[in-house]
């Protein structure tokens, strides 16, 4: 995903992990030291419900047209596959691998049942602003001024083509969030970052245009600098930089499936650093979602995925992730890729992360290989304890 800032002026912020306390209130603090506990905070992995669809959601990976064998290349198929160029049996159209091997039906809605044609139209759509310019300034320094409804609702729908395309529901603002996210931001917009202390999430109470208000969202909030309100959310899901590669907490709040009300606060025209004075504030707090809960999910999507979100593996040091509501199990999972296109193994480094942040998770990234656009890409999570899940990535060039 790319942006029209330079990385050096994009900067976001790790969000403390907050306080987990189950039925038998045994408080877990993962992550940072300082951590708080939220206004709302997210429930034991356990609490969360799930839905019909949930255990299987993320099962699915379909491939529309697979290349003719090479030369002498042969394999024999199920009834539910086709052979790679490489030799390898990969899904037909509407089916999915299999953990037991083979295909079987893709869930209907789930993330990999997305067509390439219906992913790259979403990716398209999330990513049109309407509103180029959606703050406007109050009479004096601190005040927070006005986010236009139209920057809002450009912000919810780059969260939602997201969250679409993990097959999770869309998020609605709040306007009590957006109002404390607001003071949070106009606090963000006139202060260096790496002058709030002990971080920008809890900042002094010296900071330019401090108020209560902002220090308390600041701390319930993913926070970005340099950057537009909806250019942020894919910032969040990049999550680049060695230090939020630690636990890659912003996208994990994103994709959180329980996540159901936002709150958007954007300042433009201030001065903190070489973050062109802009600085946004996301509230992602919350678990009144009704939507979908699946057991896992990964980013990338199962399924047809825009080449770019693969890309940044690359450019900017981020990495894959893989997401589970149990607690404490996810870490020790062992990953590997195979590029079934080709029918070669694509070696990857697993990497444990912090956790804390939403849904438990871990990272991989690709060692000396880069995703191909119309490659199939074999992904096998092995979670002691769980078991195996398997599901294909098909990274695609949209018009």
């Amino acid at each position: 995903m790319k942006t029209t800032r330079p990385l050096a002026t994009r900067i976001i912020a790790t969000l403390l992990p907050i306080l987990i306390v189950g039925c038998s209130d045994e408080g877990i603090t993962p992550g940072e030291s300082d951590a708080q506990t939220p206004v709302e905070g997210i429930p034991d992995a356990s609490a969360v419900a799930t839905d019909a669809r949930a255990d299987a959601s993320m099962d699915a990976a379909v491939i529309k047209d697979a290349a003719a064998p090479e030369a002498g290349v042969s394999c024999k198929c199920g009834s539910n596959e086709t052979c790679s160029k490489g030799g390898a049996c990969i899904c037909k159209e509407n089916f999915v691998p299999a953990v037991a091997g083979g295909c079987e039906a893709a869930i209907a809605n789930s993330p990999a049942s997305h067509t390439k044609s219906e992913v790259c139209a979403k990716w398209k759509e999330g990513h049109v602003v309407t509103t180029k310019s959606p703050y406007t300034k109050g009479t004096k320094q601190c005040d927070v001024g006005t986010l236009a409804r139209g920057g809002i609702v450009d912000t919810l729908a780059r969260i939602n083509m997201f969250r679409w395309m993990e097959g999770l529901a869309a998020v609605t603002d709040d306007a009590t969030k957006n109002a404390g996210d607001q003071s949070c931001a106009i606090l963000q917009a006139w202060n260096d970052p790496s002058t709030l202390s002990p971080s920008p999430h809890k900042p002094q109470s010296t900071a330019v245009c401090y108020s209560s208000a902002g220090a308390t969202w600041a701390g319930q909030s993913n926070l970005a600098w340099g950057v537009s309100t909806s250019e942020a959310i894919d910032l969040y899901i990049e999550d680049p930089g060695s230090s939020n590669a630690e636990s890659f907490g912003h996208r994990r709040w994103v994709l959180n499936p329980p996540l159901g009300k936002v709150g958007i606060g954007f300042v433009s025209g201030g001065s903190n650093g070489n973050t062109g004075g802009q600085a946004q504030c996301l509230g992602v707090f919350d678990t009144t979602g009704t939507g979908p809960a699946p057991t896992w999910l990964a980013w990338p999507p199962a399924g047809y995925v825009p080449v770019e979100a693969t890309n940044g593996v690359q450019n900017e040091g981020w990495g894959f992730t893989f997401h589970m509501k149990q607690k404490s199990v996810v870490s020790n999972a062992t990953i590997t890729m195979k590029n079934m296109t080709t029918d070669k193994d694509a070696p990857v480094t697993v990497k444990k992360l912090n956790q804390g942040y939403g849904d438990e998770a871990i990272s991989f990234y690709p060692s000396g290989w880069k995703p191909a656009a119309d490659s199939v890409y074999r992904i096998t999570v092995d979670v002691p304890t769980v078991g195996k899940m398997v599901y294909d990535m098909l990274p695609v060039s949209c018009p």
